[in-house]
């Protein structure tokens, strides 16, 4: 009976491991087509040398055009690092000063310019300039993003997901499919989002971490609004094992957190990602999460935030219009009508895409509400 007894424990306790291992495969293999094959190599950002490299030789020879246009591509990637209005000015005068030396055949410097303008939101004017340099350099890879991103923004999705798939035809890589699966995802074309993000994935290449980064937190972001947290938290953090000072990553994982309503965990990733960015976004973030847990400063550290988009946005800097009109929104008890209304339409005119069409649709709303109230 005690031997009976015994082969029937062990063999219940075989069934209980394998039972464990099988789990623990089905939870560590699940997501393997998410991870970054190729070691990580600890790279040093010279970006900041160059530019002292190449400011040198501006001033032996100020009147030649590809060392200002280099540096003017320095400064622009940079800023798009540091989100510093004074990389953006350093940027856009050396491009300047590239055009006026050499105005004829010089793309690099046009190029910039153009991204320039997309990064502050002029989307009209990049569009422009893009197609522009389109017309003498349709096979120029670079002009295929800012194409993609300014459609998208102004809403013209047939012409970014045409942009898309010509940027794919020139140079197939991660970048150019995980631009297509943007647009899928605009066009509420979900499987195809998803398919395009396997392929950007499957393209990567050693020496291209940023763009792999890139990919992730698009590819995370993606799944927490398919609500596949699981998924999403797995990609991010997986990218936090490649740069643990991406901001955009440590923003997603805020947003992640704050979906799931883990508002300590969220707080304390929009600090990280405050810190490393100095992007107003990411404040609000974190301010409505001091909203969410009723912390003692949580309205003082709020109209701080907004003080500093405002701000931002009188200057033509880096703030988003449509953070302002997500914070008025959400003081129900405020009658801010006339300002929201304002800020919802300028929105849709600068960026006519169904973001913007769904924030002045909640605008019309509230201000409908508080006149029936009235």
């Amino acid at each position: 009976m005690n031997l009976k007894k015994t082969v029937i424990f062990f063999s219940a306790l075989i069934l209980f491991g394998l039972g464990l291992f099988v789990a623990y495969r089905e939870t560590t293999s699940q997501f393997d087509e998410f991870k970054y094959l190729f070691k990580i190599k600890a790279t040093n950002n010279h970006v900041s040398e160059d530019i002292i490299f190449y400011e040198a030789r501006i001033k032996r020879d100020r009147l030649g055009a590809v060392e200002p246009a280099i540096l003017a591509g320095l400064f622009l990637e940079r800023f798009k690092l540091t989100a510093s209005n004074e990389d953006y000015a350093m940027s856009e005068q050396y491009a300047r000063m590239s055009l006026k030396n050499r105005k004829a055949f010089n793309t690099a410097a046009n190029l910039v310019l153009a991204d320039l303008a997309q990064a502050k939101h002029h989307f009209r004017e990049a569009l422009n300039q893009a197609n522009e340099i389109k017309k003498t350099h349709s096979g120029e890879a670079a002009i295929y993003p800012i194409l993609i991103k300014s459609y998208l923004a102004l809403g013209n999705l047939d012409a970014a997901l045409a942009s898309a798939n010509t940027f794919i035809q020139i140079m197939p890589s991660t970048l150019s499919y995980t631009f297509r699966a943007l647009v899928h995802q605009a066009l509420s074309k979900n499987s195809e989002a998803f398919n395009d993000f396997q392929k950007a994935l499957k393209m990567e290449e050693p020496g291209h971490l940023a763009e792999s980064i890139w990919t992730r937190n698009l590819l995370g972001r993606f799944l927490a609004e398919q609500k596949k947290f699981e998924a999403a938290d797995f990609v991010l953090s997986e990218n936090l094992r490649l740069s643990n000072k991406d901001a955009l990553t440590y923003g997603n994982l805020a947003i992640l957190e704050e979906n799931q309503k883990h508002f300590i965990k969220a707080e304390t990733y929009f600090q990280k990602a405050f810190s490393l960015s100095k992007q107003i976004t990411y404040m609000l973030g974190e301010s409505r999460m001091k909203m969410a847990l009723n912390s003692a400063n949580a309205i003082q550290f709020e109209k701080m935030a907004e003080s500093l988009l405002r701000q931002e946005l009188a200057t033509d800097g880096m703030g988003h219009r449509s953070e302002l009109i997500k914070l008025l929104l959400s003081r129900q008890s405020e009658d801010n009508s006339v300002e929201l209304l304002k800020l919802a339409r300028d929105e849709v005119n600068s960026r006519p895409n169904a973001e913007s069409q769904k924030l002045l649709a909640l605008v019309q709303i509230k201000v409908q509400y508080a006149s029936i109230r009235l």
